[in-house]
């Protein structure tokens, strides 16, 4: 995951502020902004999905603090047609 930040109009630069790596096991089917831990703020899901004869999810939540990525939290083989961001929220909240 890397973070980058967009300079102003009309100069189309981009800057790299920080990234971590993740080991996953499939291919990023997408990634979406969700508050899984109920702070009022979103944080960045990224989705993947196996890719053997099962389909089966993962999901991986990230924040942006202060220009820095955090890794949050995980969930793994979840079912193809599972809610992740769903299923991040449940595991979260159990962390608690």
């Amino acid at each position: 995951m890397r973070l980058y930040e967009a300079a102003a109009a009309p100069d189309e630069t981009t800057f790299f502020v920080a990234g971590l790596i993740r080991a996953r096991d499939g291919v990023v089917e997408k990634v979406i902004l969700a508050d899984i831990d109920d702070d009022k703020q979103q944080e960045v899901i990224v989705i993947v999905r196996s890719v053997g004869t099962g389909s089966y999810q993962s999901a991986h939540a990230f924040a942006i603090a202060k220009e820095t990525l955090v890794f949050l939290s995980a969930v793994e083989d979840l079912a193809p047609d599972a809610d992740p961001v769903a299923a991040l929220q449940k595991f979260t909240s159990k962390q608690k």
